[in-house]
């Protein structure tokens, strides 16, 4: 690995715990390629990386309870006031969730029985009473703020919703003027009207498990919508959930999933 030369710029990676929008539980570290020494980590979550010269630095999330995470970032292009790159974290099935948390856990397997590791399993909370927000203007594909109306609770940095067929995750919450900026660009339009709904997007572990928590939803039930990504496949399914309470589909087959 190539040692990157010194300069005066600032990287602060803001690891965010995607279920809880609060700084991460237990462990974690943060390393960016080329980088020797270790970031200041701040007990709110963000890790500051000083001295930096100009360029493209890779930094890596590895944390106890959380899936891995990699994000890439040219540091001259970062406000230099605020140079902060948020990176929500995935929690892991084995992540100590409280007694009364919404939780949906699935077991997945192929045709022989063997686990179905890193796969993409997406759950969307499709009920009216669960909705967080409408935009109030259209969105265009690139863009990376949302304008929303009719907002139902908070929407909180690191939280991940969705927005139609994408998953948008919040980089920055402006509530007094209802303006939300993302951590991507979007990558398709979305016209005023279109809802935001809250989200859980995720992977199944080397056992094939997986575990989506919803805790942003103010509904004592309601309808998720899983869509299980295998490959070119897309696998969907309805199911209800109750507030407080584990819905526990257990061992999955893809091919009876949708059944």
């Amino acid at each position: 690995m190539m040692m990157r030369g010194v300069g005066n710029r600032l990287l602060v990676v803001q690891a965010v715990d995607s279920f809880t929008a609060a700084p991460p539980l237990g462990k974690y570290a943060v390393t960016a390629e080329g980088v020797l020494r270790p970031p200041l980590q701040k007990s709110n979550g963000m890790n500051v990386f000083q001295h930096l010269a100009d360029g493209n630095y890779t930094a890596q999330v590895l944390a106890e309870h959380y899936f891995p995470e990699t994000v890439t970032v040219t540091v001259e292009a970062l406000d230099p006031l605020y140079p902060v790159v948020i990176v929500p974290l995935t929690p892991k099935p084995s992540y100590p969730f409280a007694g009364e948390t919404t939780l949906i856990r699935a077991s997945f397997m192929d045709e022989h029985g063997a686990p179905l590791s890193g796969m993409r399993v997406r759950g969307v909370a499709m009920s009216e009473s669960c909705t967080k927000g409408k935009l109030s203007a259209e969105a265009e594909a690139g863009a990376k703020e949302l304008a929303l109306s009719r907002l139902n609770g908070r929407v909180r940095v690191g939280e991940r919703y969705a927005l139609g067929a994408e998953t948008v995750t919040i980089a920055e919450a402006k509530e007094g003027s209802r303006t939300f900026f993302l951590t991507e660009p979007l990558a398709a339009s979305h016209a005023r009207g279109v809802s935001l709904l809250p989200c859980a997007d995720t992977l199944t572990d080397g056992r094939g498990e997986v575990v989506l928590a919803f805790g942003n939803c103010r509904s004592a039930a309601f309808d998720v919508r899983l869509t299980v990504f295998h490959g070119e496949r897309e696998f969907c399914r309805e199911v209800r959930v109750e507030e407080g309470t584990l819905l526990n589909l257990r061992a999955v087959n893809l091919d009876d999933f949708a059944s």
